[in-house]
């Protein structure tokens, strides 16, 4: 079986070092986007984060220095790459859905990636306006959706209740 080469947008959070991790392990040539510390704020300056960064890097993740916000470097970055998994962090579920039609944006513009995993964190339409904490959300989840579906990529949605059942525990 060919390898996929993969690049994880969002590859040091909490869901993207399992994804870059599991990628490696499978034996995928992965790219890690991450910010430059100057531009990601105090915590990519700490000593915790560096070296989570060099511990991907021992492992096989090849690092590129950008921002969703950067659309020419998001493109190069996703030139070099068959499969693009977002596992980008979000302040609410308006910001989530800005930053993936960004990334889904740099995808077309590359012309080159057969698989683009989103990020949804497991809510749908119906539930996303569910959330006290983000009143009127309901409206980004479709947006998003319907700028899938009507894109040529394949596609697939994780649930947030995968990880921890991928790794023996009960969600």
């Amino acid at each position: 079986m060919a390898s996929s080469r993969i690049l994880v947008i969002g590859g040091t959070g909490r869901l993207g070092l399992h994804l870059v991790t599991a990628s490696l392990d499978a034996g995928h040539p992965t790219a890690v986007l991450v910010r430059r510390p100057a531009t990601a704020g105090a915590r990519a300056d700490s000593p915790v984060k560096a070296k989570l960064i060099e511990e991907l890097c021992d492992n096989g993740a090849r690092l590129v220095y950008g921002d969703v916000n950067d659309h020419d470097i998001l493109v190069a970055a996703i030139k070099n790459a068959d499969v693009v998994i977002c596992a980008v962090g979000h302040t609410t579920p308006h910001k989530l859905v800005e930053n993936q039609l960004k990334i889904m944006e740099a995808i077309r513009d590359a012309g080159n990636v057969k698989r683009f995993v989103p990020s949804e964190c497991g809510a749908s339409g119906a539930d996303a306006g569910a959330s006290k904490k983000h009143p009127g959300s309901q409206a980004s989840s479709p947006r998003s959706s319907e700028s899938f579906r009507d894109s040529s990529h394949h596609r697939m949605r994780l649930s947030g209740s995968w990880l921890p059942a991928a790794q023996g525990r009960k969600p």
